[in-house]
């Protein structure tokens, strides 16, 4: 099958923001030279990122990686939001025109049985986390923060999916007077920050600030 231009950006193009007063309420996109020839996993071991503050897309590692292993990123967005392994599959196939055989969807029998239970719970816990935080009281939501990094973990997905929510607890513990608590989310979230989006990000900076690694 012969490639054509638009075919090639339609299958290795990564959204990006260029922040610009011209490019407002628009989507940007760039095929970019080494992140495009990175394979897809459900569980990657990479994240990539646009950096706002430095203005290009930043590719950092999640675990460590033994020399000559893949490097993988994900095509799905965000991992740590719940999807089943046919609705994986089926959006794989209909954008990109493959099957995925990650570890994740190579899963058999009970294995696989348990793992989209832990998915189908993300995704409940996503809608209740991320889009109706304000109905839940603090404890709550500090307790279903912390079952869905126990799920991201038995998942095989690094924290780094979660470090929203581990930020949002800081805040919910600290209104609380429970500084203790605070500071150990505090802590979660920076260190999720780093490993996925650097110490040059806008992420890591807001995070950090809260354990006076960095001034105002």
């Amino acid at each position: 099958v012969k490639k054509t231009t638009v075919g090639v950006w339609m299958s290795n193009a990564f959204p990006c923001d260029s922040s610009s007063d011209a490019t407002a309420g628009t989507v940007s996109a760039a095929v970019f030279h080494r992140l495009s020839r990175l394979n897809h996993s459900c569980a990657p071991n990479m994240h990539h990122e646009w950096n706002e503050l430095l203005g290009r897309e930043t590719l950092h590692s999640l675990v460590d990686i033994p020399a000559g292993d893949e490097l993988t990123v994900t095509y799905l967005g965000d991992p740590g939001t719940g999807y089943e392994r046919a609705t994986r599959q089926s959006a794989l196939l209909l954008k990109f025109g493959f099957y995925c055989h990650c570890p994740l969807c190579s899963l058999r029998a009970n294995a696989l049985a348990q793992s989209e239970v832990r998915q189908a719970r993300m995704k409940a816990l996503v809608v209740l986390l991320e889009e109706d935080t304000h109905e839940l009281p603090d404890a709550e939501f500090v307790r279903l923060a912390s079952e869905r990094l126990l799920l991201l973990m038995q998942e095989g997905l690094p924290h780094c999916w979660g470090h929203v929510s581990m930020f949002q607890s800081m805040i919910r513990c600290k209104k609380n007077g429970n500084t203790r608590a605070a500071a150990q989310w505090a802590a979660r979230a920076t260190e999720c920050a780093r490993l996925a989006f650097g110490t040059d990000s806008s992420s890591y900076l807001l995070y950090s600030h809260f354990l006076g690694l960095h001034d105002a």
